[in-house]
């Protein structure tokens, strides 16, 4: 099975310990999104992530970060769970699939947008707006940079595609 249909289950999983309760849902985010801060630094990636570091170890930083993050008992069993099946170095994954169920109960898109230089605050937010227009939906843009589309910009919402980078024209 793929890394992404598992952390796709314990998404959905780490969703139904919610109760569907979006605001729940978001609660349980911000605090496991402060856990997933721990693959971001490199030792702690690297015990985390290595076979051979002892389980007591994991255990241990993951139960700190927990506790940093005020994080309650459900979210303490669940972590315990995904580290007692080998599964921590997917936690990551699992955190942005729970993301995407709770945009996706609440009825929000996403939106990618590939530009060349970095975009004005504003300038996202024009984007957003014309989006939502398109839509009829709530959208959250998160911009990327990519120099090799030259200039303007690409969008991508769901499964379309909207191409208006200088590249795309040449």
């Amino acid at each position: 099975m793929s890394n992404a249909r598992i952390e796709k289950r314990y998404a959905k999983a780490l969703f139904l310990t919610s109760n569907l309760d979006t605001a729940k849902a978001r609660s349980y985010l911000e605090k496991m999104r402060l856990v997933t801060e721990l693959f971001t630094i490199e030792d702690s990636r690297k015990v985390l992530c290595s076979p051979v570091m002892p389980l007591e170890l994991k255990s241990a930083l993951l139960k700190l970060a927990l506790e940093k993050a005020d994080a309650d008992q459900a979210a303490h069993a669940f972590i315990h769970s995904v580290l007692e099946v080998g599964r921590i170095s997917l936690l990551p994954g699992i955190i942005d699939g729970f993301e995407d169920l709770i945009d996706t109960k609440e009825g929000i898109l996403k939106a990618d947008v590939v530009v060349s230089t970095q975009l004005e605050p504003a300038t996202l937010d024009a984007i957003r707006t014309v989006l939502e227009g398109m839509f009829n939906k709530k959208v959250s843009v998160r911009a990327s940079l990519d120099p090799a589309i030259l200039g303007g910009f690409k969008v991508r919402v769901g499964n379309s595609l909207i191409d208006l980078s200088l590249k795309s024209k040449l």
